[in-house]
């Protein structure tokens, strides 16, 4: 008869998690103290809901209420939001937000717990992972309450929410440093439990933020060989690729929603197009580590950073890298005994071949990361899309607080051996503990609670308005026109300022967020049009309102909000407390509009306004040039315009444009319609403007531009065949036209 299990669980487990108890514990009372958290109102967002932490709490918020981020039917109206090519990665960080979610529901509850809740977090991430590398429970403590304070989270805040959240870094440099070791990991020499920490570890690390996944890879691809030639081993080399594998694997899972979206429907270059020069603009720079913040409590060295921070020609992100004291001189820890140990050695002590580790861990991301170094080469020869790679000094801190925790356990096992008390480590290291908080830290880390409240509460008390005002699946118009994303201010009108109605109410449907370079961006194809054309329009499309950020005008917003008032009427506007919000109500216009016109001019106008055709340059064109302030593009003999639309079914649009042949002697063009029909002209190097009515139907199509005739001279060194050149190609919409709309106007006017 089998006895029953004896076994019981290790003793160290309770004394353990006491310790990770006391970790989180530590870190939220930090947070608590340094932000002064009492201050705080649940409701409102910790720090302002401007610029980029807007666009987290937008994405939390559609989280919250359509279960995903990718998609959000209440932006972009009325077709909704498809974010796919812009919101890449993070899928981590939004499981998380999806329990939170499910615990506290509302979306600034969540912003506000995601944020606190990442100092006790990436402490607790951070100890584990110094406990296993052989740190005792008192550094490990400490180093792993300092990397959570970095500068890096207090300067951040909420503006970039995910890449504050760093609690996947101390697993990414774990990885390598493991690996590197030679200790097995994956296969049947690793034991089951560790393998299954580094499949959980690689499955983070690669969902996490994209850049520090790759920032993982590429520490994995470096420091792992580095650390196999020195030892002459294979089997790192062979681990190393493994690791790598599941962490690119994980990577690629993470983010295949966007990458099948870009496969059916190509790619996007109008959004996040980054250039190779901003690799360096970004760039990793060792001051910017070192030199103390010019925020710093202490008034000198404050005085000093702002010395650095205004005489150098070269700002990066500022002191976002910053390590503090107590990393700064782990980092020098780190290097000494990589320099005087090395990599290979056979006779080094365990804690000394880790901190190696840890020292080539910082010493191959400066060399990556630092301008001009590997991330320039990187960016000018493979992709230039990762731009900031001072976000390296994480990996580099973490490194360095490595080297801090082992060497203060080597300490208390010299005190140890020399009769000590065991409670003299615990002392020494909250001293340094206390001392790198005092120095990482700073007076201007507490957000102004009240001005935040007020501002928060003020667009609140707006938008209730709205949201009383208009029905459920209102959609609604917004002014001045924004692309998103990464537009760039428009005169005091921040980037997601924009997203503010959206914040404050449920419900109703905001045309801002549509992403630029797409079919459901059509508000970009006109947004020439006077305001009362494009709100009468609209108010066909089946608008109800138009919201209006004044701040986004040179002149205050008067001459767009007086026009909308006009169409409007008297009593269909509702202004904000501080005058800078305005709605409009266009139902009453759309009233006057529907009992002065017939239901299929309203069709019309509402296809042409939603459905514009996105003319682009495809095969055959040259780079885009400049004559004077007009842009045009040379063709070669054989040329395509493509054509592509959204709308279901067959109508007809104008094509115009101005076309210049290569040389004095004319030059005969002939267009291939998208029905097949052809249509000839002559042009010269005076220029001639050609018009043609297409008829299009849904899908892609394209104009086909066949040249005959001299090329333009150009320098021996211009290999290019230039037959034609092609200025302001535009697609028309009669509905649209400017007479068709000053008469739809004055019919929806009072």
């Amino acid at each position: 008869m089998p006895q029953p299990s004896t076994r019981s669980r290790p003793s160290w487990i309770p004394s353990e998690l006491a310790w990770v108890l006391a970790t989180a514990f530590v870190a939220t009372a930090v947070a608590i103290l340094d932000l002064k958290l009492w201050r705080m109102d649940p409701d409102v967002p910790l720090f302002d809901a401007a610029g980029d932490s807007s666009y987290y709490l937008v994405s939390i918020k559609g989280v919250l209420e359509h279960g995903w981020f990718l998609n959000n039917p209440d932006l972009g109206a009325p077709f909704g939001q498809s974010n796919y090519d812009f919101a890449i990665g993070d899928v981590a960080h939004y499981v998380l937000v999806r329990l939170l979610g499910l615990v506290l529901g509302d979306p600034v509850v969540v912003f506000n717990a995601f944020f606190v809740l990442g100092f006790p977090l990436i402490a607790v991430v951070a100890y584990a992972v110094l406990r296993d590398l052989g740190a005792t429970r008192a550094p490990a403590l400490v180093a792993g309450v300092l990397f959570a304070f970095l500068p890096y989270h207090m300067i951040r805040g909420q503006d970039h929410l995910f890449l504050t959240s760093y609690y996947e870094i101390p697993l990414a440099v774990w990885l390598v440093a493991v690996v590197a070791a030679g200790r097995s990991v994956i296969g049947r020499a690793a034991p089951r439990r560790r393998m299954l920490l580094i499949l959980a570890a690689c499955l983070v690390v690669g969902a996490g933020s994209s850049y520090y996944a790759i920032f993982a890879l590429l520490m994995l691809l470096t420091v792992v060989p580095t650390a196999a030639i020195a030892r002459r081993s294979r089997a790192i080399a062979l681990q190393g690729a493994a690791v790598a594998a599941l962490v690119a694997a994980s990577f690629a899972l993470a983010n295949s929603p966007a990458i099948v979206f870009q496969m059916k429907h190509g790619a996007n270059d109008s959004v996040a197009a980054r250039q190779p020069g901003e690799s360096e603009l970004f760039g990793l720079k060792l001051a910017d580590m070192v030199i103390p913040r010019n925020t710093h409590r202490l008034e000198p060295l404050a005085r000093r950073g702002q010395t650095y921070y205004t005489r150098t020609p070269l700002r990066s992100e500022g002191f976002n890298p910053s390590l503090g004291s107590v990393a700064t001189l782990g980092l020098v820890a780190a290097l000494l005994v990589l320099l005087t140990t090395g990599l290979g050695s056979a006779t080094a002590s365990l804690r000394r071949s880790r901190i190696a580790v840890a020292g080539t861990v910082a010493l191959m991301s400066f060399l990556i990361g630092t301008i001009g170094g590997g991330s320039a080469l990187i960016a000018y020869g493979l992709t230039p899309q990762l731009r900031a790679w001072n976000r390296l000094a994480l990996f580099i801190a973490f490194a360095a607080l490595i080297a801090v925790a082992l060497l203060l356990t080597a300490l208390g096992d010299r005190l140890r051996a020399r009769g000590r008390p065991a409670w003299l480590l615990s002392v020494i290291a909250a001293f340094v503990g206390a001392v790198g908080v005092y120095d990482q830290t700073s007076v201007i880390d507490a957000p102004d609670y009240p001005a935040v409240a007020a501002a928060w509460t003020a667009q609140d008390d707006f938008a209730t308005r709205m949201q009383d005002r208009f029905a459920a699946g209102t959609k609604i118009l917004q002014l001045p026109y924004m692309s998103y994303p990464e537009n760039g201010p428009i005169h005091a009108l921040g980037d997601y300022d924009l997203f503010t109605g959206y914040l404050h109410t449920s419900d109703l449907r905001w045309t801002y967020g549509a992403v630029r370079g797409r079919l459901s961006d059509w508000h970009g194809a006109h947004q020439a049009l006077p305001p009362e054309q494009l709100a009468t329009a609209a108010a066909a499309a089946g608008f109800g309102a138009v919201y209006l950020d004044r701040i986004g005008y040179a002149d205050g917003g008067a001459a767009t909000a007086a026009a909308l008032a006009a169409l409007a009427g008297p009593g269909a506007s509702g202004v904000s407390a501080d005058g800078r919000l305005q709605f409009f109500d266009l139902r009453p216009a759309a009233a006057r509009l529907a009992a002065s016109t017939t239901s299929a001019e309203r069709a019309q106008l509402s296809q042409a306004l939603l459905y514009p055709v996105a003319l682009g340059f495809g095969d055959g064109f040259s780079y885009q040039e400049h004559a004077g302030p007009t842009p045009f593009r040379w063709a070669g003999p054989d040329a395509r315009l493509t054509l592509e639309s959204g709308f279901p079914g067959t109508r007809e649009a104008r094509f115009t444009a101005q076309l210049f042949g290569g040389g004095a002697e004319p030059s005969t063009v002939t267009l291939t319609l998208p029905d097949g029909s052809r249509r000839s002209v002559r042009v010269s190097d005076k220029g001639s403007k050609v018009s043609f009515v297409l008829r299009l139907r849904d899908g892609d199509a394209s104009l086909r531009l066949q040249t005959a005739g001299p090329a333009a001279p150009h320098p021996p060194d211009n290999v290019r065949d230039l037959r034609l050149r092609v200025e302001a190609p535009r697609i028309e919409y009669a509905p649209l036209q400017p007479a068709r709309l000053t008469g739809y106007v004055a019919a929806a006017t009072p």
